[in-house]
């Protein structure tokens, strides 16, 4: 793996040289792009991680690690952003089929405990004001210990004054809402033919069946509990970056 990448490295080097701009794919969690990068490998002719377009070299390897700050000046990004609820609760059950994904046997004992407590994510997201201080306590001390649900679209994007600083490295974004109009146009407007993956396995979405309802209590507690990523939205839509605006 370490000898691959050295090698890729190094061919991007030389494209650079001949002028291809570099746009790497910041993956947020929960925002569809585990079905942007499947789609990707579909078309890439040098790795599943690199694909050349209309002298521009998309990279995708990164996973999660990827951040805003990583990038040069002269380098760029593009990303998919979520609806935090939607986000909250399609990570909620992705943590929990991560055990049969992986075909687990045993697994984190703080995991269990908590699903063994919050069976939906309605019901652990009423229970952020829980008058139990106990279930309200466990409710909390779960946001913070799955990581799908704790982490921040700031983990990716540092502050609000350095998004603003930076804006300009920023070449398009997703919505996961839109995933696969916005998907089809952002590539065909790079002479790329490629389309997201229908699969579920590969999408990672959430099955049918699964209940994902949620509360209007449910509702407010969790604006509250990620009003920063709400922040995070909406400076996106006052910097024109893009269209709808998240409440």
């Amino acid at each position: 793996m370490k000898i691959k990448r050295i090698i890729l490295n190094l061919y991007v080097k030389i494209l650079k040289a001949f002028g291809y701009d570099l746009v790497y794919f910041i993956h947020v969690r929960k925002t569809g792009g585990t079905a942007i990068r499947n789609a990707f490998a579909e078309i890439s002719s040098v790795s599943r991680d690199l694909v050349k377009a209309d002298k521009k070299l998309f990279l995708m390897g990164y996973g999660h690690k990827l951040r805003l700050n990583d990038l040069d000046d002269n380098e760029f990004c593009f990303f998919a952003v979520r609806d935090p609820i939607s986000r909250f609760i399609s990570g909620f059950y992705g943590t929990l089929r991560s055990r049969e994904r992986k075909n687990l046997i045993s697994w984190d004992p703080n995991r269990l405990k908590i699903f063994k407590i919050f069976k939906t994510p309605n019901q652990l997201a009423e229970a952020l004001s829980s008058g139990d201080l106990d279930i309200k306590s466990k409710a909390e001390e779960a946001m913070q210990e799955l990581l799908h649900l704790k982490s921040s679209y700031w983990d990716w994007f540092i502050s609000p004054e350095y998004l603003i600083k930076n804006k300009f490295k920023i070449r398009a974004i997703l919505t996961q809402e839109n995933l696969s109009g916005d998907f089809e146009k952002f590539t065909s407007q790079r002479n790329l033919n490629v389309k997201l993956p229908k699969d579920d396995v590969k999408s990672h979405k959430t099955p049918a069946g699964y209940d994902t309802k949620i509360s209007s209590l449910a509702i407010l507690n969790l604006k509250n509990w990620y009003e920063k990523d709400y922040q995070f939205l909406n400076i996106l839509y006052d910097q024109k970056l893009i269209l709808r605006k998240y409440e």
